[in-house]
């Protein structure tokens, strides 16, 4: 149903908003003596970009069905939340490729060789390859007649090398 779409994807925008905001940057020295210390912060400081990950993949979800949708990157008020304008959908797409570039080359490319007994289960897990796969489909859909009314075959263009870009690192 459209409706919980909407309403899942926001909650989800909502908490990735809180924690980039309100929980990022920690150092927890109480715990600097522990045996996996470094690995546990490794963890840590990978969840900003999972995060960061998963508001774009929200955003998509958003703008692939509905066009121009309210768009924030803060912890918002109820009523500042429900008095957002919509953002038109190029822009929420420009934000999502930015974000990927951003974000891309800090993820791991395969959990499962981070060298702890329990990286083998981390499938699911936002990474690289998701990363390059989530941009290729943004630029697909911006592509697309559905948000290209210029017919721009630049957009074409974009949408074919990060196409590839994925393709080239499925054998990596």
């Amino acid at each position: 149903a459209k409706s919980s779409m909407w309403t899942s994807c926001y909650e989800g925008i909502a908490n990735c908003n809180l924690y980039l905001e309100k929980f990022t940057g920690l150092t927890f020295p109480e715990l600097a003596l522990n045996s996996d210390y470094a690995q546990q912060m490794f963890r840590y400081t990978n969840y900003q970009y999972e995060v960061r990950f998963l508001r774009a993949y929200y955003y998509f979800n958003l703008a692939r069905q509905y066009g121009a949708v309210p768009f924030t990157t803060e912890v918002l008020t109820d009523k500042q939340a429900n008095s957002l304008g919509r953002t038109p959908a190029d822009d929420i797409f420009k934000f999502i490729v930015g974000e990927c570039d951003a974000i891309c080359d800090s993820l791991p490319a395969d959990y499962s060789k981070l060298g702890n007994d329990a990286a083998a289960n981390e499938t699911g897990r936002a990474s690289k390859l998701a990363v390059l796969a989530l941009k290729a489909r943004t630029l697909l859909y911006q592509a697309s007649p559905l948000f290209n009314e210029k017919s721009d075959i630049e957009r074409w263009h974009k949408a074919a090398l990060a196409s590839k870009a994925v393709i080239d690192s499925c054998g990596k």
